[in-house]
């Protein structure tokens, strides 16, 4: 009897042990998935998917090209992107199979972050790049490895686990087999900070021992961390002064002396900026403040302009020193660029490129003339590159014919606004009011030449009165172009006067084009007056509660230069004020996709014009990895506050040793 009731047990748990597998095994060859069912309304929820009639499988249903296929890893949050394989959307031939794949793109210094995939192992090659990984088990215990090209890794079941790029300035592949068609997968940062509805916030102080004021504030956004902004809004022109940070770096000038430069940054929409001290220079030793003309990856490119000098023919000059700093965490640089002696190295277009092998400190500068010879359908540049490998510079002619080009008589008016870089090689020349001339292989002997148009013809939008709305003078007031590794961005903004928006109603339109695509695909578009706000930023801006609809509302702020943010995300910054004299100024950040009012930063109005553009994006502060740099505010007896930096005791106002001072005023201290 009592070897029947043990058996009977031993049935029952080995039933309950195959019951229980994740991924059971098939009773046919296979069971690739009916797509069709699992879309369909009213389908049931299985474990995997409905099979279809075996007789009809075919080849491809166990072939996929998913994974060929590169992402855009550098604009996400943590530089990383995954790309799993699907037997409803690309592999349905591995339905029931217990089995799934992954490629991981991973940016230069991306990751994967902590993470855990609660139904299977994973095993990890890597294809390409150098790669950090490791995990955690259940006492504790790390265990890491450093992967390089045709070496892997295993992470067992649930166990928490990261994929990080060591290499600064190259991305990296990862491919990954996993032996469950849906292994889930819980990344540690967002299960503690982006829960819905929101983890409390005891909760979280307590677990991780920090304080209010470093938890990321819903009011405000998901863009607040606690940690270095993955980009920033940097103010172009520098504030002197002779306050330091960790950011530190010192060089001299042509004349040597000695100069040292600082970033201070915060998250976007708030305004980031640097200074600039020259120890051994009279208070009149610069001719104005410098200024940011270039920045890509870790390096900002900046020109300082001295006082100006006696020549030999009598006439005055001021010399001009073109710096380029690079962000460390551990000994950020800064280099002076030889100057070679050609008129147009005066030019505030250049571009800037961090070298692509390992994690070099090298890079290149480039800068061009421009000029259309006489058949009017041709253009001839100049290209002048610089190597701080070699320390010199190169000059190219390039001569291409534009005929043929998406509208080669709007390419033959080609002004150039701005350069932006477009991947790792190619240098785009931007009009804002007509397009982009693509400079490609440009370290080539033979670099190639091509025109992209805008999405929508330049319209002159006008007011009441027939004015024209921000003229040819300043048309970044209207567009913008940014390119996010590789994707470029564009935005369209269209003015319309009215009595209800404060003379200053608009229309917004944003755009993506990848280079090999053939035209621009439409993202979206804002109507200013539809915009949401969310009740909370009545303590910043008071004045935009609507007494008739109470709620809060934009239509009465003036809103001017619209800025992309650099990540594959669809902000739109712009800087606003509420009338054409107020001495306050705000830069609001609109979440494009969900038609809100994202965040706001005061700034002075007293430097800034409504009707030129005050800040240059770059990506410096993944480099650095300083959380401590940030912004804090200090009030004066007059109500007003003062927007500083400070590594010493707060109380004091900033203090300058030059004459431009580098505290602001931004906006009244209400209360």
């Amino acid at each position: 009897m009592r070897a029947a009731v043990a058996h009977r047990i031993l049935l029952s748990l080995a039933l309950f042990a195959v019951l229980c597998r994740c991924d059971p095994d098939l009773l046919f060859d296979y069971c690739v998935a009916d797509t069709a069912a699992a879309t369909a309304a009213g389908a049931f929820h299985l474990n995997g998917l409905a099979c279809i009639d075996p007789a009809l499988a075919r080849a491809d249903h166990f072939a996929t090209s998913a994974l060929s296929r590169a992402t855009n890893p550098a604009a996400t949050l943590y530089g990383f992107n995954a790309t799993l394989t699907s037997p409803a959307a690309s592999l349905p031939g591995a339905n029931a199979q217990g089995l799934a794949m992954a490629r991981i793109d991973l940016a230069p210094g991306g990751m994967a972050p902590l993470h855990s995939h609660p139904r299977a192992s994973e095993a990890a090659l890597v294809l390409s790049g150098s790669v950090l990984v490791g995990f955690a088990d259940t006492s504790y215990r790390l265990y890491t490895q450093l992967l390089r090209a045709g070496e892997a890794f295993v992470f067992p079941r649930a166990m928490v686990h990261f994929l990080y790029n060591m290499d600064t300035a190259a991305p990296a592949v990862v491919l990954s087999g996993l032996n469950s068609q849906s292994p889930g997968a819980q990344l540690v940062p967002f299960s503690a900070f982006r829960t819905e509805p929101r983890l409390p916030d005891e909760v979280l102080k307590k677990a991780f021992k920090i304080t209010g004021q470093d938890l990321p504030s819903s009011a405000v956004g998901a863009s607040r961390r606690c940690c270095s902004p993955d980009w920033v809004m940097l103010d172009e022109t520098a504030y002197i002064s002779d306050r330091r940070n960790k950011s530190t770096a010192e060089s001299q000038t042509s004349e040597g002396q000695i100069i040292q430069v600082s970033f201070w940054l915060v998250d976007p929409p708030g305004l980031s900026y640097f200074t600039v001290h020259c120890p051994g220079l009279e208070e009149d030793g610069l001719d104005c403040e410098p200024s940011v003309l270039a920045a890509e990856g870790s390096l900002v490119l900046f020109r300082v302009k001295l006082s100006p000098r006696p020549m030999r023919s009598g006439t005055y000059m001021s010399p001009c020193d073109y710096f380029v700093y690079r962000a460390a965490p551990w000994s950020p640089w800064l280099d002076l660029l030889p100057d070679p002696n050609v008129m147009s190295f005066n030019s505030e277009k250049f571009g800037l490129f961090p070298c692509r092998s390992g994690v070099s400190e090298h890079y290149n500068v480039a800068f061009l003339n421009i000029e259309w010879v006489p058949s009017d359908v041709a253009c001839q540049f100049e290209l002048y590159i610089f190597s701080s490998k070699n320390r010199k510079w190169d000059v190219k002619p390039v001569l291409q014919d534009l005929s043929r080009s998406e509208n080669h008589k709007v390419a033959l008016e080609h002004e150039i606004d701005k350069l932006i870089n477009i991947g790792h090689d190619p240098l785009g020349l931007v009009d804002l009011w007509h397009g982009i001339i693509l400079l490609e292989k440009m370290f080539d002997d033979y670099p190639v030449v091509r025109y992209m148009t805008f999405p929508k013809p330049v319209v002159y939008t006008t007011d009441a009165y027939g004015e024209t709305v921000c003229g040819e003078t300043a048309p970044e007031c209207v567009w913008d172009v940014a390119c996010c590794n590789g994707l470029i961005k564009f935005v369209d903004v269209e003015y319309c006067y009215t009595d209800e928006t404060n003379g200053n109603g608009w229309k917004a339109t944003t755009w993506n084009r990848l280079p090999s695509w053939k035209d621009w695909r439409k993202r979206f578009t804002v109507d200013k007056t539809d915009i949401l706000v969310d009740p909370s930023y009545a303590a910043v801006l008071p004045e935009l509660w609507d007494n008739n609809t109470k709620k809060m509302e934009l239509k009465r702020l003036i809103c001017s230069i619209p800025t992309l943010s650099m990540l594959d995300d669809d902000f739109l910054y712009m800087i606003t004020k509420m009338n054409e004299e107020d001495k306050n100024a705000w830069i609001i950040s609109v979440d494009m996709k969900h038609n809100t009012l994202q965040d706001v930063a005061p700034i002075s109005a007293a430097r800034f014009s409504i009707l030129s553009s005050i800040c240059h994006p770059c990506a410096i502060s993944k480099y650095l990895k300083i959380s401590w740099i940030s912004a804090i505010a200090v009030g004066d007896a007059n109500g007003y506050i003062y927007e500083g930096h400070f590594s010493g005791n707060v109380g004091t106002q900033a203090q300058s040793s030059a004459p431009f001072s580098y505290a602001r005023r931004c906006w009244k201290n209400r209360g």
